[in-house]
């Protein structure tokens, strides 16, 4: 996952859930990423009901390589840990030389921004 873009999570059967955030490998989850998150349930009542519960997150930092989501369902505190996923960032690398030496200027980790000059 990058820094910046949206993943959602999602989790089959628990109508109220809460989502917590470990860096750590799953040692603790400090973070809340968000709470008594309700469920769409799909033909309710019906053999083919089907209970949906997903969340829409925009990663934050910090960078992290051994991630995890707990799951935990508010109805009777079940948690569900998720699988291992890592956290960086969107990072490029521009290169360009200068009109006026030629030297080569290397630039990583954007965004941005290039203003040039007409003669």
């Amino acid at each position: 996952m990058y820094i910046g873009t949206s993943y959602i999570f999602s989790i089959l059967d628990v109508e109220n859930c809460t989502y917590l955030l470990s860096r750590d490998g799953g040692n603790t989850y400090p973070e809340t990423l968000a709470t008594n998150v309700a469920a769409v349930i799909t033909n309710p009542g019906e053999d083919n009901e089907q209970i949906l519960n997903s969340f829409e997150w925009t990663v934050t930092g910090p960078i992290a390589t051994d991630c995890r989501v707990k799951y935990v369902d508010l109805s009777d505190d079940t948690e569900y840990i998720g699988n291992s996923f890592s956290i960086t960032a969107l990072s490029f690398t521009s290169y360009f030389n200068s009109p006026q030496s030629g030297t080569p200027y290397i630039f990583t980790n954007g965004p941005f921004l290039f203003m040039t000059q007409r003669t």
